[in-house]
């Protein structure tokens, strides 16, 4: 190998224009060895008297030098790639080794990478799914304070519109409060109205009244004395277990257990029954049952021509419970109805006064914000 080493490094048997070991070799007179092959094809041409050079050191011949194959050098060739084989083969086995363990680190690279790609696209769908859980969760907030906006907004207009018609305009229809007041003639016997006919309640025993054709006989009503027209606001406070509050036409029947004659149980009457538990509304007998907490106090806006009836509670704040849209064909009577199983319930037709009303509104509205 180290005689190999040697020739090698002299680069003695390599052709100059192949850069390849000799095949045929042939010394041209310059000494310079090169393949037969090569040279021939250097001086290709078919003039005789042309000048031939030598690649290497550009001595000029003239004729073109006879070419002659080299034994030795030729055997020297051939023992040499006796030589080089091996080594050539060894190289090939190194590198084909080499480059198998190239493609084994290659792969793990690859895997590595993909590895590292899967966990990264982890981290971005986690990301991600955090993202449009909070846009979600951003979405659900907004349509509650939207949904709450409205709310406010509504209680508000409820507010204004209590506060002006109730308390601004009802001067102007009843500029003397005490117009608003109970008949007498038309009361149940077991009802108890008052000298100023503002306020009514439940007797123990029945009077001796005479009986008249005004007079309830059989439920414990009363009729208001006088008809509501146009915009009026009324407020009842009342007491005990249960009372209904109505709005109906005069004609309302007097005698008998029937519907004609009950409040809320037929077309001509509109009724809120009140009691401890809740409210009730009741109109052609069909009931709309109005959960929550019940209050001492009951509001009633009418605007007659505008087809308009309207309940509330009212206590710190005005709530309210049942709206009416329809077309009144009469004017409407206020009537009250009592139980006489419920002793000592009494109803009083309450005056108020702007300031009051502005008092609840501001505690109404601060407790809605």
């Amino acid at each position: 190998m180290a005689q190999l080493k040697q020739l090698l490094d002299k680069e003695q048997f390599t052709c100059p224009i192949c850069l390849d070991l000799l095949r045929d070799p042939v010394a041209i007179p310059c000494g310079h060895s090169y393949c037969m092959g090569c040279i021939n094809l250097y001086w290709k041409n078919n003039d005789p008297h042309a000048t031939f050079c030598c690649p290497q050191c550009r001595q000029s011949f003239s004729p073109k030098p006879i070419l002659n194959r080299n034994t030795i050098l030729a055997d020297v060739v051939e023992k040499m790639k006796v030589l080089v084989q091996p080594a050539v083969s060894r190289s090939a086995i190194s590198v084909n080794s080499t480059m198998e363990n190239s493609d084994q680190i290659f792969d793990e690279f690859v895997q590595a990478v993909k590895k590292r790609s899967q966990e990264v696209r982890g981290l971005i769908q986690d990301q991600e799914k955090m993202a449009v859980s909070l846009l979600e969760k951003l979405e659900q907030e907004i349509t509650e304070l939207k949904e709450q906006d409205n709310k406010l907004e509504h209680l508000l207009i409820c507010c204004i519109t209590s506060f002006l018609f109730a308390h601004l305009f009802f001067p102007l229809f009843f500029p003397d409060s005490s117009q608003l007041a109970l008949d007498p003639r038309s009361a149940h016997r077991e009802l108890n109205v008052s000298p100023d006919r503002r306020m009514v309640s439940v007797r123990a025993r029945e009077h001796s009244w005479p009986d008249q054709p005004e007079r309830f006989d059989y439920w414990c009503q009363v009729l208001g004395s006088e008809g509501l027209l146009g915009c009026c606001y009324w407020e009842a406070e009342w007491s005990g277990m249960g009372i209904t509050i109505a709005m109906a036409y005069k004609d309302l029947a007097r005698k008998g257990d029937g519907n004609d004659s009950h409040f809320g149980r037929n077309i001509i009457s509109w009724s809120l029954f009140c009691s401890r538990k809740g409210y009730a509304f009741w109109h052609n007998n069909a009931v709309t049952r109005i959960p929550g907490p019940s209050s001492s106090r009951i509001g009633v806006y009418l605007d007659h021509s505008g087809g308009t009836l309207a309940f509330y509670s009212v206590s710190e704040s005005m709530k309210l419970l049942h709206k009416v849209h329809t077309a009144f064909t009469h004017v409407l009577h206020v009537f009250v109805c009592l139980f006489s199983l419920f002793i000592n319930v009494l109803l009083t037709f309450a005056s108020f006064s702007v300031s009051s009303m502005l008092h609840n509104l501001t505690k109404t509205m601060s407790k809605a914000l």
